[in-house]
């Protein structure tokens, strides 16, 4: 996947929100969720495009859960689908 950077600015936001397609290691600066984002990571390139559902329960996960939106796609179709927000945090 190509590794995109899109800037936008929200109504009500004190600064414009970064948002990283595919993002490197380097692209995240807190500890926390880079620890996330390696598990994660290589459970995705093991999994062949699925991610275990046991990552929730993972160590690095759980002190992140209000800081995190976890959606389950239920019937992906070319640039449409419908999904299940399955966390969705503070």
């Amino acid at each position: 996947m190509r590794r995109d950077v899109l800037t936008k600015n929200y109504p009500g936001l004190p600064r414009d929100v970064r948002v990283v397609i595919a993002p490197h290691d380097m692209d995240i600066p807190d500890p926390r969720m880079k620890a996330l984002y390696t598990r994660w990571a290589s459970d995705y390139a093991t999994s062949k495009g699925l991610v275990s559902k046991d990552i929730i329960e993972a160590r690095e996960f759980l002190p992140l859960l209000r800081n995190v939106v976890l959606l389950e796609i239920e019937r992906p179709t070319p640039f449409e689908f419908d999904y299940i927000y399955r966390i969705c945090g503070t």
